[in-house]
């Protein structure tokens, strides 16, 4: 294996791996993780690979077999850290507020806010608070859920209502869920998304709450983009109403730190993260974005840093 050690850490999101196998008669296998490799047989061959790599350990063991079925291994792993940045520690925190209950309730829909939190978490999209608030009473009272956010020291809050009908001989039972998220500061909407079931069982429950989440992480994406402009505590980011970020979202200005390089091997294990700033997004227009310093964590912001949404 070319450049590699039996462990090393990465930043990077892929990485390249090479190497040769060799045997006095013939290579006639080269198997990475039990995928075959190998173009063709000789006595020499190399080899190389473009892999993904996943948060924590990359396991990757090697296998090279000659034409008399005599076998050489080799195994290397790479862990691979997550910028803090990119952390969920980092994202959109948001605290889960009891939903308003209409129509009939029953038993299952009393199990939806521990359901949908639990969906929530592991969808990794927002940084959940577990602690549930104060119940707000109506959906559309969203200054009194901004209020309650506030008071909790939370950015975000997610209100909403369960619309319940119980079942009979002629006609199945069903649930409606509604959610907002709200931003505390401004008491602005970001998103308004509903699902909808019937024959309400606990499976379906957690059907519609992991619907639920995948439309709230689709109206709300991670995006990133980098700094245009800079002016007073005014940025302008290029991410656009095609990047899908709303108005009252915030964000993390930041740079790349000084590359980090291994000290046997030279391989760019890549840099850690520079945070430099807050801001919340004021005004989305079409391929950018108007956004205003909140927090300032470093100095010497500049056009060409980097942006990612909370």
């Amino acid at each position: 294996m070319n450049d590699w050690t039996e462990a090393q850490t990465v930043y990077l999101e892929e990485t390249y791996l090479e190497g040769f196998a060799r045997d006095n008669e013939r290579v006639e296998a080269v198997v990475v993780n039990d995928n075959p490799i190998l173009r063709r047989p000789g006595k020499k061959v190399y080899f190389n690979q473009i892999v993904g790599l996943k948060e924590g350990k990359n396991p990757f063991h090697f296998k090279a077999q000659d034409n008399s079925n005599n076998l050489g291994t080799k195994s290397i792993n790479i862990q691979r850290n997550i910028q803090k940045i990119r952390k969920v520690g980092s994202r959109m925190e948001v605290m889960i507020l009891p939903f308003e209950r209409k129509g009939e309730p029953g038993e299952v829909g009393k199990l939806l806010e521990e359901t949908l939190l639990k969906a929530l978490i592991e969808n990794g999209r927002f940084n959940m608070k577990k602690k549930f608030g104060f119940s707000i009473g109506k959906l559309d009272d969203t200054n009194a859920a901004a209020q309650l956010g506030k008071n909790m020291n939370v950015n975000y809050v997610l209100a909403g209502s369960v619309s319940e009908t119980k079942g009979s001989e002629e006609k199945e039972g069903s649930m409606e869920i509604y959610a907002q998220i709200i931003e505390t500061k401004t008491s602005r909407i970001l998103t308004t998304q509903n699902v909808y079931g019937v024959d309400i069982d606990r499976e379906t429950l957690e059907k519609l709450c992991r619907g639920l989440v995948i439309r709230l992480h689709d109206a709300l994406p991670v995006s990133e983009g980098i700094v245009v402009r800079v002016s007073g505590k005014k940025v302008f980011l290029d991410l656009g109403k095609e990047s899908r970020i709303k108005e009252g979202m915030r964000c993390i200005l930041f740079k790349d730190g000084e590359p980090l390089v291994h000290p046997i091997t030279g391989k760019l294990i890549g840099p850690p993260a520079v945070e430099l700033a807050r801001a919340m997004i004021l005004a989305v227009h079409e391929g950018y974005c108007e956004a205003e310093i909140q927090e300032v964590l470093s100095d010497g912001i500049t056009t060409a840093n980097k942006v990612i949404t909370q």
